[in-house]
């Protein structure tokens, strides 16, 4: 139990997300009775069994899914169908712990706030990226970066992050694009109208990015919703990004 708890505590002081996997409950004979836990974080399991072999196998693989779509499961569970030839059947229950997504803006206008504003209250760690003074405050919580390398973007976005576009100029979203298309975050959304992306993507394939490349942008951003104020814009790329996540989580 002291290994448990000093991985739970060792997770949790370096923000790293984590699952609890526990046996809930059990009939017949198993490998692990009811109270068994482990603790599962991205990288496998950290500390703990449920009973070794295929059901704590199962098990790691739906944990990590469960870090990543931020979903608590219940499982009931055959273990002769798992191929342990136990003849019991135990309930599983899978809660992450510490999940926390990440979204990073450029561009702190009137929709930029709007979206990180959102974005905060919804429980993500929110960074907006802005070399000019804003106009109106972030909400309290929310880091703003006045100024950025490629090295501070590769500290910052990875596979697990959220980006979104929104300055005030074609230029700087260009620019912009193309210190961030390498790194390839969960997902990458720009502002703009269908004639800007256009023009951007065009620009984009004669500095050398592929098709695949491009693909990844979100452009126009957010799901069409008819919206028009900074808000209601702020709300079809929230409702974009929930399907991004629910359908990434499903596959």
């Amino acid at each position: 139990m002291n290994d448990l708890l000093d991985t739970i505590a060792r997770l949790a002081g370096g923000r790293q997300p984590f699952c609890l996997v526990q046996v809930v409950r059990s009939q017949g004979p198993v490998p692990r009775a009811a109270g068994a836990m482990m603790v599962v974080s991205e990288q496998g399991i950290e500390a703990g069994s449920i009973g070794g072999g295929a059901l704590e196998e199962r098990m790691r693989q739906e944990a990590v899914d469960a870090i990543r779509g931020n979903y608590s499961r219940f499982f009931d569970l055959d273990l002769d169908a798992l191929g342990m030839n136990c003849g019991g059947r135990v309930q599983v229950l899978v809660q992450p712990v510490g999940v926390r997504y990440r979204l990073v803006v450029f561009g702190a206008g009137h929709v930029g706030r709007a979206i990180a504003e959102l974005f905060h209250w919804q429980g993500f760690a929110v960074s907006v990226a802005e070399p000019r003074d804003t106009n109106g405050d972030l909400p309290e919580g929310v880091e703003l970066l006045r100024q950025w390398d490629q090295a501070a973007l590769e500290g910052l976005i990875d596979h697990d992050t959220f980006v979104i576009v929104a300055t005030s100029t074609h230029k700087t979203d260009q620019a912009i694009l193309k210190q961030v298309l390498p790194l390839k975050p969960r997902y990458l959304g720009m502002l703009s109208s269908p004639k800007k992306w256009d023009a951007i993507k065009k620009a984009l394939q004669a500095d050398g990015f592929d098709e695949d490349a491009l693909r990844q942008v979100h452009a126009p951003v957010g799901l069409w919703i008819g919206a028009q104020t900074p808000r209601e814009i702020a709300v079809s790329i929230a409702a974009q990004v929930i399907s991004v996540i629910r359908r990434q989580s499903d596959e």
